[in-house]
């Protein structure tokens, strides 16, 4: 399914997999992301001749060719999600979140489909699993036990793996809430890049 969803006007919220329309008082832009699809790019285009109106054509701007006043629209450069959705063998592995919870007195693990953001709990601790890395998302008030586990469960899970994955060839990397890398952020429609870091970057 193929689907538009407005997002913060930032280069934080770019990602290399979609297409996004910059919807300004006296133009539209369209930045194709290089891992972009056709699907994607009939959207954009039904959507432009939708909104466009007296504006005109819009200026189609291809990922790494972006002129200063495209950076100036969002607020500057930024970091964002450049990796691509399909791994080497050309199999298309969406990523998948689980979350690990204590909350009824023993350890479980559930698998959250069509996740967003909110899906976080800061109460516990998450698995984001991205095909290439397995994030270990730590909540701000999760506990320490959970955290031990959670790290026992990803180890488990990438042994398990029947696609060839390994501890040599897919890392695991543990992330606190509100410092979430790029290649995390990248695999949520919409990424509130505020919520919980405060206005700071990854990087800061």
């Amino acid at each position: 399914s193929v689907r538009a969803v407005q997002v913060e006007a930032r280069g934080a919220s770019l990602n290399s997999n979609n297409l996004f329309i910059i919807d300004s008082p006296t133009k539209l832009a369209v930045w194709v992301g290089k891992y972009s699809g056709e699907a994607e790019v009939e959207l954009a285009r039904e959507m432009v001749e939708y909104t466009a109106g007296s504006r005109g054509e819009p200026a189609i701007i291809q990922e790494g060719e972006e002129p200063v006043r495209f950076w100036d629209a969002i607020g500057g450069e930024e970091p964002y999600y450049t990796g691509p959705k399909e791994t080497e063998s050309g199999i298309r592995i969406p990523p998948r979140l689980f979350q690990c919870s204590m909350i009824s007195g023993r350890f479980t693990v559930d698998e959250i489909v069509h996740f967003e953001q909110e899906d976080l709990d800061e109460n516990d601790v998450m698995l984001l699993d991205t095909y290439d890395e397995i994030f270990i998302w730590i909540g701000r008030t999760s506990r320490e036990w959970e955290k031990q586990e959670a790290m026992k469960t990803a180890y488990m899970y990438l042994e398990c793996d029947p696609t060839g994955r390994n501890q040599d060839n897919t890392l695991i990397i543990c992330v606190r809430q509100g410092f979430e890398p790029p290649q995390f952020t990248g695999c949520f429609h919409v990424w509130d890049a505020n919520m919980w870091s405060e206005g700071k970057t990854f990087k800061e």
